[in-house]
């Protein structure tokens, strides 16, 4: 027997979080956000969606304004035939904050999620404030401050992902 858990229902568990539908680049793209302060972008990894980040999202939010972006393919976003490319896909994110009015963003994402940050920040550096990687290493670009990338290996944990901006720490431990 097959269950099907619906964002509608799914974000009821998550207080101070929303669902929000826009269209970007041609695609309706599903985003999750809540919180306050500096924007903080989450992007899981496949075949993940929003609810991979459930139990970090409200401590994240006590210092961030996270917005958990399902891309496209993913989740409750359009699933077009085409337009997979990491580059679009960073180019979709990118049409998202400024849709969302932000000029600069921290961006985290783990395994396909990682890719697209990466992306993100090799091709929107002025719009990067950091970077967090998960299951993902790659050499960093010369164009790309070292100032601007953390690599995390294979474990993201909320320690690690609430450390990457200046001083700030958060106290809680992810359960």
């Amino acid at each position: 027997m097959k269950t099907a858990y619906s964002d509608k229902e799914l974000i009821k568990l998550v207080p101070g979080f929303t669902n929000n539908y826009t269209v970007i680049n041609d695609i309706s793209m599903h985003y999750v956000s809540g919180g306050k302060g500096e924007p903080l972008i989450l992007i899981p990894g496949y075949p993940e969606t929003w609810w991979a980040y459930h139990h970090i999202m409200p401590i994240l939010a006590e210092i961030y304004q996270v917005i958990v972006v399902e891309i496209r393919g993913m989740g409750s976003s359009d699933k077009p035939e085409n337009g997979y490319e990491k580059k679009n896909i960073a180019k979709d994110i990118y049409r998202l904050i400024n849709y969302l009015g932000f000029d600069k963003v921290s961006i985290a994402g783990h395994d396909i999620g990682a890719h697209v940050a990466f992306s993100f920040a090799c091709n929107y550096p002025k719009a990067t404030c950091k970077i967090s990687t998960a299951g993902y290493t790659t050499s960093r670009p010369k164009h790309v401050s070292a100032a601007h990338v953390t690599c995390f290996g294979d474990q993201l944990s909320i320690s690690l992902v609430a450390r990457f901006q200046s001083g700030k720490r958060i106290a809680r431990k992810a359960t």
